[in-house]
């Protein structure tokens, strides 16, 4: 196909195969916006072909390369680029159909997930690479690269993300229909334009990433630092002995709380009456990010337990691949609050292992390791049954010990909180600088 600007005409002949048909759009009411008065609006049916990713069982696939099978990305590919390399699984070839084979230019986008920010996340296919997607991705297939790169960065509009939050669907696991997708209205500029906009946001956001980098780098440095101290206070299994500490399982010295299911519409992000603030797995960051707390009905909370109090432990047992037993401890609480199904709380109860140092023996390495290892990967999310979490061993020294080395390690791990915090508000402030411009593009501002 020509890289002229498509139109309607151009697409309503286009013929492509039953299985994944260019998906035009249904007489629905729409979701409503305006646009700059000399752009052409369109669905996203008209002018791509959206091909589903492929199901496959858990036992159809296979960690290493085998003949006859295909490399699979997911959801948990999709970063700022798409990752190609790393965390792949492989399924036969006979699953896979010609449509279904990425193709150069080819944008890959989540269309379901257990987080509701992972949904509709895209990321484009830059160089030749031989394999297809997960059941739970989509890929969205533009006629021409020109096409490709807008609407790689429209995908990050307002516009698209303002429609997402309209759509996406379901409880635990947010969904996007692919039938919807097609039916999601947009709107081109000229040719020229559209080439405008690309070279003016490749120009900016490279500043930006510049500016990331630099910040990622100091961000590393304050997570090693934190590693670092903890290691050299807590000593590996081989090392218990020479110090004469005993190790007990989490299951002995904590009593686990599961979180509390609700349905993604139940939730505000604001206070209401007859509400409680609800933490998930987004506020368990070196300490409680109160920010980020959502409002639950009281009624979904069935037990008091589920209440959280001082010294509490919580642990993000559902979550992204080297996210899943992100810990922190709950020092104190500006009001009444639950916690999520998603995360796990370890209430201590064994009076000769103090909170401190419950969190420093879980923080370590070795256990952060154990966790991962312990964890099931699945499409978009790992999974610690709390089970496994129990039968973790930490070290427990005598409690003057655990005080002594929890006191020398507060304020150096809090230096290195303070270092991560600056960099975790820098990338926002980043992220907020390449929205806005991204959002001044699709409003015709640059």
């Amino acid at each position: 196909m020509s890289n002229a600007l498509i139109t309607p005409e151009d697409t309503t002949s286009k013929r492509v195969s039953a299985r994944h048909k260019t998906l035009a759009p249904r007489h629905r009411p729409a979701f409503q916006q305006k646009y700059p008065s000399n752009w052409t609006a369109l669905s996203l049916g008209e002018i791509c072909q959206i091909v589903r990713g492929v199901i496959f069982k858990r036992d159809q696939s296979v960690n290493d390369y085998q003949n006859d099978h295909i490399a699979v990305i997911r959801a948990g590919n999709i970063a700022r680029e798409l990752l190609v390399t790393d965390d792949l699984v492989w399924i036969p070839k006979h699953l896979v159909s010609p449509d279904q084979m990425l193709r150069v230019h080819d944008i890959v986008m989540c269309t379901s997930s257990g987080s509701a920010s992972a949904v509709g996340k895209t990321a484009k296919l830059r160089t030749n690479w031989n394999g297809t997607l997960g059941g739970f991705c989509a890929i969205i297939r533009a006629p021409c690269k020109r096409l490709s790169d807008f609407l790689s960065f429209w995908f990050r509009s307002n516009r698209f993300l303002e429609w997402r939050d309209s759509q996406a669907q379901g409880s635990n696991i947010q969904n996007l229909k692919i039938s919807d997708l097609g039916d999601l209205r947009l709107a081109l500029p000229s040719e020229a334009e559209q080439l405008r906009i690309v070279d003016t946001l490749s120009s900016q956001l490279l500043a930006i990433d510049e500016a990331r980098t630099l910040v990622k780098a100091e961000l590393n440095f304050a997570l090693a630092l934190e590693a670092a101290l903890i290691r050299r206070s807590i000593p590996s299994v081989e090392a218990d002995l020479r110090y004469g500490w005993k190790r007990l399982s989490l299951s002995e010295v904590s009593k686990p709380i599961r979180g509390v299911t609700f349905k993604s519409g139940q939730a505000s992000l604001s206070p209401k009456e007859d509400h409680t603030a609800c933490i998930t797995t987004s506020s368990v960051q070196e300490i409680i990010d109160w920010s980020e707390v959502r409002y639950i009905p009281n009624q979904c909370i069935s037990s008091s337990r589920q209440i959280l109090r001082e010294n509490d432990v919580i642990v993000s047992t559902a979550n992204s691949k080297d996210l899943v037993g992100k810990s922190c401890l709950v020092t104190s609480i500006p009001a009444e609050a639950t916690f999520g199904a998603f995360v796990t709380v370890l209430r201590p109860t064994n009076q000769n292992v103090i909170p401190q140092w419950l969190l420093l023996a879980i923080r370590h390495d070795e256990a952060r390791r154990y966790f991962l290892d312990s964890s099931s990967h699945t499409t978009n999310i790992s999974n610690l049954r709390v089970g496994d979490l129990l039968r973790y061993r930490i070290p427990i020294p005598p409690v003057a010990e655990q005080l002594r080395l929890s006191s020398e390690l507060r304020n150096q791990l809090e230096s290195a909180a303070r270092i991560a915090v600056k960099c975790e508000q820098r990338f926002a402030d980043l992220e907020a600088m390449a929205a806005a411009v991204i959002n001044r593009a699709f409003e015709a501002e640059i």
